[in-house]
């Protein structure tokens, strides 16, 4: 295929070559390696408007790049595996792409009309696709890289003009930021407010994917973290996650030795109930706890009552409020150790 340099460029390409007339040419950066990683290099530095000038100079264009969003109008599903069963799998769940690339490591990139989509690392945890919308960038054919060459397999550059949409975006599923970020400035809580949130927010995603997530949820603060420090935050979140310590998305109950031996040596059910209560009640401050849960125990109140008490006794439970008003003031406790 011939590459159309002119309809590359009218699309935001960013052609890279050795040639004097590039090296001149306002905006445009000529990476000194040969792999991807130089091709994507300083792309937040592009700010080419003359390149119609350089292209008829170009002489053996060997890299071409694309900053995807709203500067192309250009979203890329970058199929990260040479499976050509996902590949196909997500042309039926978003749509035929009018441009199909195989990369130089035989994977795929899909084009799409940009609709407003941003940069997504992994938004599908259990699939190897990225959305590249806004601040997305990717090698574009026909670049030749020292690992091999990037090919238009569907399609040309002059489809770029018939790009469709992207469907089926709408089964990515981030829960909106807390509105008290928007309060929240230094001495706020701002450090733990985020961690919990990627924790909430990132279960299952990438370091990159729990990245993007802490950056977007910083800029609703009303004082925002320095990005080193939302990068620390991720990336402990990310740790945890990956540990399988995030107790946020998957809650579990855990009972220290020491609890677990006092209470057990005073009255066995009472550690049966601090279970019970942890497990439905262990993220609450408070909670509603009367004599009607000793049936659904099968329990007799007595046995009930000496269960309770004793995990009054070994202070891990007190009592706010007696209640005993009437039918509608029931007992409320909370806890001692969580508070």
């Amino acid at each position: 295929m011939i590459f159309n340099i002119h309809s590359g460029v009218r699309y935001g390409w960013h052609l890279f070559n050795m040639a004097a007339a590039l090296r001149r040419t306002r905006g445009i950066h000529i990476p000194s390696g040969r792999d991807k990683k130089a091709a994507h290099q300083g792309m937040a530095e592009d700010r080419s408007q003359e390149l119609d000038g350089a292209c008829r100079e170009v002489q053996g264009c060997r890299r071409a790049r694309i900053c995807q969003g709203r500067r192309s109008n250009v979203t890329v599903l970058d199929i990260d595996t040479t499976d050509e069963k996902v590949a196909q799998d997500a042309i039926r769940r978003h749509g035929q792409p009018a441009i199909i690339t195989r990369t130089a490591s035989g994977k795929f990139h899909h084009l799409y009309q940009y609709n407003g989509e941003r940069r997504r690392i992994r938004p599908w945890s259990q699939l190897p696709i990225d959305v590249l919308g806004d601040n997305g960038y990717a090698v574009a054919a026909p670049s030749k890289l020292a690992s091999g060459s990037y090919e238009i397999i569907h399609g040309h550059l002059d489809d770029l003009d018939r790009l469709t949409p992207m469907v089926g975006l709408e089964k990515i599923t981030t829960a909106p930021v807390p509105a008290k970020f928007s309060g929240m400035r230094t001495g706020d809580g701002r450090n733990r407010a985020l961690w919990e949130r990627c924790m909430r927010a990132g279960a299952g995603r990438s370091l990159d994917g729990m990245l993007e997530i802490a950056r977007n949820a910083n800029e609703h603060f009303k004082e925002r973290l320095m990005e080193a420090e939302v990068v620390k935050i991720a990336t402990s979140a990310w740790q945890h996650d990956v540990a399988g310590l995030n107790f946020f998305t998957r809650p579990r109950i855990m009972l220290g030795h020491d609890v677990f031996d006092s209470v057990g040596a005073q009255n066995q059910d009472a550690v049966f109930l601090l279970l019970k209560l942890d497990r439905h009640h262990g993220g609450n401050d408070k909670f509603i706890l009367s004599k009607a849960m000793a049936p659904t125990l099968g329990w007799s109140w007595p046995r009930w009552y000496a269960a309770r008490n004793a995990l009054v006794d070994e202070g891990i439970i007190k009592c706010i409020r007696p209640g005993g008003r009437g039918p509608n003031d029931p007992p409320v406790y909370g806890w001692v150790l969580k508070g």
